[in-house]
């Protein structure tokens, strides 16, 4: 199963480079059909449930992102869409 880190995939700088040199590493597994990833992260904080809105029309066609969300603190953010990554 190939492992995925998302800085790579939207070619984003490494914020502690040193991360990348570890023992182990922690992924979650995306399933699509019969294909399977290991998208790599550096914690899980919590799972939620979120009210997804529609992506801004600038990023719209974009197949890395499904749509966006507002946080308890009313930040805006992207949802990364997993169909994408494959």
């Amino acid at each position: 199963m190939p492992l995925v880190r998302l800085q790579e995939i939207f070619k984003l700088s490494e914020k502690n480079p040193v991360a990348k040199i570890k023992e182990s590493l922690l992924a979650v597994i995306l399933s699509l059909r019969n294909e399977r990833i290991g998208l790599i992260v550096d914690e899980i904080i919590e799972s939620a449930e979120f009210i997804i809105k529609p992506v801004p029309d600038v990023l719209k066609g974009n197949p890395f992102f499904s749509g966006t969300t507002i946080l308890g603190n009313g930040q805006t953010v992207l949802i990364v869409n997993p169909q994408g990554l494959f």
